[in-house]
């Protein structure tokens, strides 16, 4: 038989890709509307508060949705869960070439957040059906890599359908871009229907030495897995979970990035138009670029962090770098230096959130952790729901984008201070029995 590295590698190409490029697709149907943006909130007359309310619906009911059809896959399948969601996101993503009113766009905002919540809980239920433990890591960053490499993707594509499309047949560019980018998830949901293997006793291109190789070493995981504990113990360990001090700094502090993140990537195109006299295309290029920094950095902080095996600093310094770039970004005035500091923003963000999860896995075990890292999961849905809103009043209030820059600013120095101030504290007295932080 092959070596269990030969077999992995053969596990990963097969099932790999096609989450990846579903990933990628998934982000860029969500973000598009930054791009759709130049030219639909000119055209429709969406003032900003209009369009951060749109963009904030979103998440109301990615919020709601989550967790009923993460469930629902266990029932019908992760084949017909993952194929049908990208056929409906697809749908909801073309949808929006319709919109012509604020309340159409709302309800379709609000659809493609309900076609889209299960998705990354229902990928990672599938990898842990597929990968064993020891694989896992560094499958799932794969994920996180994916948003990156959607928008620098994404970017210029969307830009390009606006402006090549412009006008054909009597329709709008950014009309065009929803319904291009919205039937592709459609054709490879479909493809999924079809082609996906549910578990790797459907796998056909596994032969019986590499699927019996496989399935125990799922098996063994499954016998010594402590993280999904009786429903009983995870009920005792939610008063321990809630009462943390660290808990509440991590979820802070993820409430934090997060907004600053969905921030930029929402607001960044209108800012850059606003503020030059560029072309879609252009602007579209220009907000895309600094998230190809942003992914370099991603995996240079968390390879830094790893060798050093240092979590606190590789978020906190990296964070105060965002809120610092933010800042100095209306500081220097405009043109090529305001430019270079969202650069330097957004490498500071992409970096802290490539590590941040290793923080609270430091100290959350057992029980508790399923609780906590729902929390802070919780809290970065929240900050996307109630971002775009503030963000929309403050644009419309002032007029300016010099104000939006500051307050993501100060959010994300509070984020990086809180975490920093509590999880030092908590260091100096050594361990304690508070919550989540208790260790063994």
């Amino acid at each position: 038989m092959q070596t269990d590295v030969d077999v992995m590698r053969k596990v990963v190409w097969r099932i790999v890709p096609l989450i990846f490029l579903l990933f990628i697709l998934n982000s860029i149907d969500r973000v598009n509307v930054s791009f759709a943006a130049l030219q639909m909130n000119a055209e429709l007359g969406f003032t900003p508060r209009v369009y951060g309310f749109g963009v904030g619906m979103f998440f109301v009911s990615y919020l709601l949705f989550q967790i009923p059809i993460a469930m629902a896959a266990r029932s019908y399948g992760v084949r017909v869960c993952l194929g049908l969601m990208s056929i409906a996101w697809g749908l909801a993503a073309a949808g929006m070439s319709l919109v012509h009113t604020p309340t159409q766009f709302y309800v379709l905002r609000f659809l493609l957040g309900v076609t889209e919540a299960g998705f990354a809980p229902v990928t990672l239920y599938y990898y842990s059906v597929w990968i064993p433990a020891r694989y896992r890591a560094r499958v799932t960053s794969k994920n996180t890599i994916a948003i990156a490499v959607s928008i620098v993707i994404g970017a210029p594509l969307s830009g390009w359908l606006m402006t090549s499309t412009h006008t054909l047949g009597g329709l709008s560019g950014w009309r065009w871009m929803f319904v291009a980018e919205g039937l592709v998830p459609v054709l490879l949901g479909i493809y999924t229907l079809l082609k996906l293997p549910e578990t790797p006793r459907d796998a056909a291109w596994l032969n019986e030495a590499e699927r019996a190789w496989l399935l125990a070493k799922l098996d063994d995981d499954a016998a010594t897995r402590t993280q999904h504990a009786h429903s009983t113990e995870r009920v005792r360990a939610l008063p321990r979970t809630a009462g943390s001090l660290r808990l509440w700094a991590c979820a802070g502090a993820w409430f934090a990035l997060t907004m600053g993140v969905y921030g930029v990537i929402f607001w960044l195109p209108q800012a850059i138009k606003h503020l030059s006299n560029f072309g879609d295309f252009t602007v579209a290029v220009l907000a895309a670029t600094p998230w190809v920094f942003a992914g370099v950095a991603m995996w240079l902080n968390a390879r830094h962090s790893d060798r050093h095996a240092e979590r606190l600093w590789h978020v906190v310094l990296p964070t105060l770098v965002g809120a610092l770039g933010l800042a100095a970004s209306v500081v220097v005035g405009g043109g090529a230096s305001a430019y270079a500091m969202l650069l330097l923003g957004l490498i500071g963000l992409g970096a802290a959130q490539a590590v941040f999860w290793a923080v609270p896995m430091d100290f959350m075990k057992g029980a508790a952790a399923a609780g906590g890292f729902a929390f802070i999961n919780l809290c970065g849905n929240l900050a996307g729901l109630l971002g775009p809103n503030v963000i929309g009043w403050i644009r419309q209030s002032t007029g300016s984008f010099a104000d939006v820059a500051y307050f993501l600013a100060v959010v994300l120095l509070l984020g990086a201070l809180l975490l920093a101030l509590a999880l030092r504290a908590r260091r100096a007295d050594g361990p304690t029995g508070d919550g989540a932080g208790a260790r063994g």
